[in-house]
């Protein structure tokens, strides 16, 4: 760092340095809640938010590992998204989940290409062969995109849904606290 010929932004800030915590402590809980809380006080609308996190699923179902992230802050920063929601967004392709885009994006892939469903070579009692990989890459990247839409799609509808109930319920707290509070209501 000291070496380089131009100015480094200091990603992560020590000893209560003013300025943004961009990436200290990411794999806590209370970062990602944080992360989302932010996200929500951004001031966007509903729609705006849901079609972030659209993308960002969309991005993170595709097989594109070592790339989603990068191609998701480029995509956010070309349709004028709010960053921090793609990238909330591409989440949805992480290890745990994956052989599920895998063996769905397979198995539509198969059925575009073929109009039948996959056959597995081990219900076969065939082996292993380059040519069978090959086979399951190509249904994969064929599959990889319908997959991806139909899920982003209800991701959508699902972030919108749950931005409404959320929102709804933030804007009638502080009345219910001052019905409280005035005495017009019980407390059970």
């Amino acid at each position: 760092r000291r070496l380089s010929p131009v100015p480094v932004t200091q990603l992560v800030y020590r000893n209560n340095t003013p300025g943004k915590k961009l990436l200290r402590h990411w794999w806590k809980l209370p970062a990602w809640r944080e992360a989302v809380q932010r996200v929500l006080k951004s001031g966007l609308a509903d729609a705006q938010l849901a079609a972030a996190v659209g993308v960002g699923v969309f991005l993170g179902v595709l097989p594109i590992w070592g790339l989603q992230t990068v191609l998701a802050l480029y995509v956010a920063h070309r349709l004028h998204l709010n960053p921090a929601a793609v990238i909330l967004g591409t989440q949805i392709g992480l290890p745990p989940i994956t052989a599920l885009w895998l063996y769905l994006s397979a198995e539509i892939g198969s059925l575009l290409l073929r109009a039948k469903f996959l056959t597995w070579p081990a219900t076969q009692g065939s082996s292993f062969s380059w040519h069978t990989l090959l086979e399951f890459l190509r249904y994969i990247s064929v599959g990889a995109v319908p997959v991806a839409l139909i899920v982003a799609t209800c991701s959508v509808l699902l972030t919108r849904g749950l931005l409404n109930v959320v929102r709804r319920r933030r804007a009638r707290l502080p009345l219910l606290r001052r019905a409280l509070a005035a005495g017009h209501l019980d407390e059970s």
